[in-house]
């Protein structure tokens, strides 16, 4: 009997990564996203949903239908996320709002419809992000979202142990992703040039993630060390030139 996996956020980035990676294993994937796949993508191994994972309703139905057909999961990555500024003098609760519905509630609406019908071991991994321990006021939501679930998943590793069931974290450090290639690169061309080299690759990352899952591990941290060097950065270009500034923090306007 083949393995199963869920994934989610499976129509760009470390997502599409991760459902090629598992095809080259030979698994049987379940894909969620809200976007189609690439066509180049399609494969007689991966069973195509697309879905809000937000909506409530629709991870229900969805939850329902996998088990009327005996596809539960033996295992599930939740990589489904969106990463938005929150420039606002204030606070910005329509982006809040919107960032960790996404990020961190469509995640308990999938384990509290999931883990009630699966009757078999399974693994949850969550695709998380360094801003946990070096935080990025732009991205309140994001970075509020990462942790919460973050810290869910350690208690509910202990929660859940004797059910069958494992939460693990992978702790993720900037990669080579689509919302990287849309940020704003450096203006100088060493500085730009030393970013990138200080980025993960995404095949790798999701290798790592996919090993990361049949360990007996609980953390994953992966490209740590750059997103220690990302956090002096920011510290540090405030004192440099703009000229040679490593990353833009996008700043409130007064």
């Amino acid at each position: 009997m083949k393995h199963k996996v869920l994934i989610t956020g499976v129509s760009q980035g470390l997502g599409l990564a991760l459902l090629r990676h598992y095809v080259r294993r030979d698994f049987e994937i379940i894909a969620v996203d809200r976007a189609e796949i690439p066509p180049g993508d399609r494969h007689p191994n991966v069973s195509f949903h697309q879905m809000d994972v937000a909506d409530r309703e629709a991870v229900m139905a969805f939850v329902n239908g996998l088990a009327a057909t005996d596809r539960l999961p033996d295992r599930v990555i939740f990589n489904a996320s969106i990463h938005e500024i929150d420039n606002d003098p204030f606070i910005n609760y329509t982006v809040l709002a919107r960032v960790m519905n996404i990020d961190m509630m469509s995640i308990f609406h999938f384990l509290s419809c999931l883990m009630p019908r699966l009757n078999k071991p399974c693994t949850f991994i969550f695709c998380s992000s360094g801003v946990i321990i070096f935080p990025n006021p732009s991205n309140l939501g994001y970075y509020l979202a990462k942790l919460a679930v973050t810290r869910a998943f350690d208690l509910f590793n202990n929660r859940y142990y004797r059910h069958g069931f494992r939460f693990k974290s992978a702790i993720l450090g900037p990669l080579r992703s689509s919302m990287l290639a849309h940020s704003r690169p450096p203006d100088n061309r060493l500085v730009k040039l030393a970013r990138d080299l200080t980025t993960g690759d995404i095949e790798t990352a999701a290798f790592k993630i996919a090993d990361f899952a049949e360990s007996s591990c609980t953390r994953l941290y992966y490209r740590f060390s750059s997103a220690v060097i990302l956090w002096l950065t920011r510290f540090l270009q405030r004192l440099l030139p703009r000229s040679i500034r490593f990353y833009h923090v996008n700043k409130s306007q007064p």
